[in-house]
């Protein structure tokens, strides 16, 4: 019981370290091991949800959060911690931010659109319909490019 405290003593603090230290991905993966070891402890959910926000992945501490939950009540027929609940709460009241590194739907868009029409002007005789189409998809594109 000594060695199995140490232990899970020792990933908590490597996890706190890593953290402390501005290092949330590797922060969260002691926070993943540690979880592994104390599946019913919602300070290390709280860790790892904390620790997964910090590095971006919203949706991982919200999954996190959710796994959490479901364990505890078929498992144990219990509710997580009312900091839990808070902070999925609040992650989920916050606005989703675009970082860039994704493209947009509208991106995803425009570079079909774009292969679609270079690919109708492959063609001598494209099908009107399908030149309809395509023209009007990006003209909608363009009106949703100025929407702020």
């Amino acid at each position: 019981m000594r060695l199995r405290r140490a232990f899970t003593g020792a990933l908590e603090q490597l996890a706190l370290r890593a953290g402390a230290e501005g290092r949330p991905q590797e922060a969260a993966e002691w926070w993943r091991q540690l979880l592994a070891h104390e599946p019913y402890a919602s300070s290390v959910t709280l860790g790892l949800m904390e620790a997964l926000a910090r590095a971006g992945d919203r949706a991982g501490a919200l999954q996190a959060a959710q796994a959490h939950a479901q364990r505890l009540r078929e498992e144990l027929g219990a509710t997580p911690s009312a900091e839990v609940a808070a902070l999925a709460e609040r992650l989920l009241a916050q606005p989703v931010e675009h970082t860039g590194t994704t493209p947009t739907v509208a991106e995803q868009l425009a570079a079909a659109l774009t292969g679609r029409y270079r690919f109708l002007e492959t063609f001598t005789d494209p099908d009107p319909d399908y030149v309809w189409m395509v023209t009007e998809a990006r003209a909608k594109l363009e009106e949703l490019k100025r929407r702020p």
